[in-house]
């Protein structure tokens, strides 16, 4: 008796792993595995907790601001009150530092296969070099990180690219808050 026919389902775990193997797979972190204390016994995304924490700094409201765009909404809310837009990154800046949030379990899981080599992340602070350091190398500061801006950008070495730097790389591919609100 035959036995059921592989589905695409089936096939792409097994092409994902192959990947995975050959080193061909590059993963992208975004905001969705940066869970932190949040203050009150519980976790909650980075972005969420860092947008509460600025509002009060800012002294804006920002009950609703609990979405993927909860930092966007607050320095939003700061400019419109007659803030200056080039206030927000310092505070929010500041604010990581002293929120010094540990490194969540899902970036330490990643950061312990070895298969890949480059990371990119879509968010703005250094959770994931720290995960990097810390599981591959004895949290000594060693992962190159490279950021992207659209006023800056910085690229791989020509070594890094034909493979002979040390690996791994992370690199950051998005601003910590949009110029402009968009409507």
């Amino acid at each position: 008796m035959l036995s059921p026919a592989l589905t695409a389902h089936d096939f792409f775990w097994d092409d994902l792993l192959e990947f995975i193997e050959e080193r061909r797979v590059i993963p992208i972190i975004g905001g969705e595995l940066l869970t932190v204390p949040d203050g009150a016994g519980g976790e909650a995304p980075l972005h969420v907790v860092l947008a509460q924490r600025l509002a009060e700094r800012l002294r804006v409201p920002a009950d609703d601001c609990t979405g993927d765009d909860a930092l966007h909404l607050v320095a939003c809310r700061y400019v419109e009150q007659g803030g200056r837009r080039e206030d927000v990154y310092p505070r929010v800046r500041n604010l990581l530092r002293e929120l010094n949030p540990p490194i969540p379990p899902l970036l330490r899981e990643l950061a312990r296969i070895r298969h890949f080599r480059l990371f990119v992340t879509t968010t703005f602070d250094s959770l994931l070099a720290q995960a990097l350091d810390a599981e591959r190398h004895g949290g000594a500061p060693e992962t190159l990180t490279f950021t992207y801006a659209p006023n800056h950008n910085q690229d791989l070495t020509p070594e890094a690219r034909r493979g002979a730097a040390r690996p791994p790389w992370s690199t950051t591919c998005s601003a910590a808050l949009p110029a402009h609100r968009t409507m």
